[in-house]
């Protein structure tokens, strides 16, 4: 006997596929976007909560496939759960889940081995057809904290031909991600911005916490090109798509402000391009309002740094508009917190420039010797960083400082040192300063509505053809029943006559 359940009756079939045709459109997206956007606290307490096994594991999946269960090294013995109930449940992703958990324990002392080991982990959720874009930021991070730039692009740039040939959304947009780092870090804006920006248009389907992560990284690199029309558009943007999510998941409220810190800082670097001090001091002060103190005692590393940032920040615009005085006790207090979380020249929340801005402290103050040594200091770290945007800005920065002083010969050695990187860049990627993906974006959109004119021609064309077969057969049917009247009323009269 078959073991497969009895067909449906014909006059229900289309219930399903109502369904089917339901789930494939807006309710869809809606309900990927409810699974990855699903807040890692609540799903904890779901946890805590559970006893069976099933249920259990079924929670733990969905945390796995947020941010914080592979990023939070507190959160081991969850993962570690999780490799035992997918091992006993002999599911063909364990294996995957194993190798993850090991990464998470080798992250700190061996991050190459981790990363070996993340890799690993990737290719047997691939296998099995697993959205892990959570994962692919893991390897990302660890690529980047090894500085393998080079062996970073060439990963993802596999992973992307093949997520985008399965048509794996999720992975994708992962994967465009981690290949603008290396792009940005490289100094070209145009194709580290376009692959933010491919990223953000596919996020937006399934997860808009990463949407309006993209959207501040790319006005963030629009500020840094010098753009600064499209950097405010941007990170304008975000903010809309940051009040959007406040509204819907308001028990979250210290995320959301959190993030708000990058954007800010993006705000104010714009507005100090278009001399609008006092909007760019607002948002310098905002970008680190989020730590209103500067002790390490129960603070997040990660507000604490954003509080650096932000303090920087203000302190650059202060030097800006002459309030030398006023930068000293920010810049103080930043490098109280460098210090303390040994902060580097750059990291995910962006570049640090702490000793540049020390550099331009002491040239407003007249002291040369104390601004020189922060310069070549912030130059050395550059470009032992391989950033090249701030190599550049650094070296500009030198050459400026030489000739001020007089010293033509380190003067002239900088500025060709600077001049031969700038023609470098120029010659890469053009001087308009806008993204190339944003004229094939426009142009797919003009494509778009082309065809849906046309589309609109056709089927007003079909409607009036219709329209005119109506009219014809009601004409037709008008006649036909006005000869019959006629034949009738003729017949009725003959009949009269001949009882007369």
């Amino acid at each position: 006997m078959s073991s497969f359940p009895p067909r449906p009756p014909a006059r229900r079939c289309w219930l399903p596929l109502v369904f089917l045709l339901l789930l494939s459109g807006p309710l869809a997206a809606q309900s990927s976007r409810r699974y990855w956007e699903a807040n890692p606290d609540s799903l904890r307490r779901v946890l805590a909560t559970q006893r069976a096994d099933t249920a259990r594991l079924r929670t733990l999946l969905h945390l796995y496939d947020t941010p914080s269960l592979l990023f939070n090294v507190s959160l081991g013995p969850q993962l570690g759960e999780l490799v035992q109930l997918t091992r006993r449940q002999q599911r063909p992703d364990a294996p995957a889940f194993r190798l993850s958990y090991a990464a998470a324990r080798l992250a700190q002392a061996e991050p190459a081995r981790a990363l070996d080991s993340m890799r690993a982990a990737v290719e047997v959720f691939d296998r099995v057809g697993r959205p892990i874009p959570f994962v692919l930021a893991a390897v990302a991070s660890y690529f980047r904290r090894l500085k393998q730039r080079a062996a970073q692009t060439a990963y993802f740039e596999a992973k992307l031909a093949r997520y985008q040939a399965r048509g794996a959304r999720e992975n994708t947009s992962r994967s465009y991600h981690a290949l603008g780092g290396p792009f940005l870090e490289q100094g070209d804006y145009n194709r580290a911005i376009s692959h933010y920006l491919r990223a953000a248009d596919l996020a937006v389907t399934y997860d808009r916490w990463f949407q309006e992560n993209e959207l501040k990284v790319v006005g963030y690199c629009y500020a840094e090109w010098g753009n600064s029309a499209k950097a405010l558009y941007y990170l304008r943007k975000s903010l809309a798509v940051h009040r959007s999510l406040l509204a819907a998941h308001p028990s979250r409220y210290d995320r959301l402000t959190s993030s708000l810190a990058y954007t800010y800082r993006g705000m104010a670097q714009a507005y100090r391009q278009l001399h609008d001090y006092p909007a760019a001091l607002r948002y310098a002060r905002l970008s680190g309002a989020n730590s209103p103190a500067d002790t390490l005692r129960d603070m997040a590393s990660f507000v604490l740094q954003m509080r650096a940032y932000g303090l920087v920040a203000e302190s650059a615009v202060l030097l800006d508009i002459g309030r030398v005085a006023d930068a000293r006790p920010l810049l103080v207090r930043a490098q109280h917190l460098a210090d303390s979380l040994k902060m580097g020249l750059t990291s995910s929340n962006g570049s640090f420039e702490l000793d540049a801005t020390w550099a331009r402290y002491y040239v407003a103050r007249n002291e040369p010797v104390r601004a020189e040594t922060d310069w070549l200091t912030a130059y050395r770290k550059a470009r032992e960083a391989k950033l090249v945007p701030l190599r550049l800005s650094y070296l500009r920065a030198l050459a400026d400082f030489y000739v001020q002083r007089g010293q033509t010969e380190p003067a002239g050695r900088y500025a060709r040192l600077g001049l031969a990187l700038s023609d470098s860049l120029s010659t890469q990627q053009g001087a308009f300063h806008v993204a190339g993906y944003e004229a094939e974006r426009a142009e797919q959109a003009q494509q778009q509505r082309i065809a849906a004119l046309r589309l609109a021609q056709v089927q007003d064309a079909a409607r009036a053809r219709r329209q005119r077969l109506l009219l014809g057969a009601t004409l037709a049917v008008l006649a036909l029943l006005a000869g019959l009247g006629f034949v009738l009323w003729r017949a009725n009269r003959q009949k009269q006559f001949a009882n007369e």
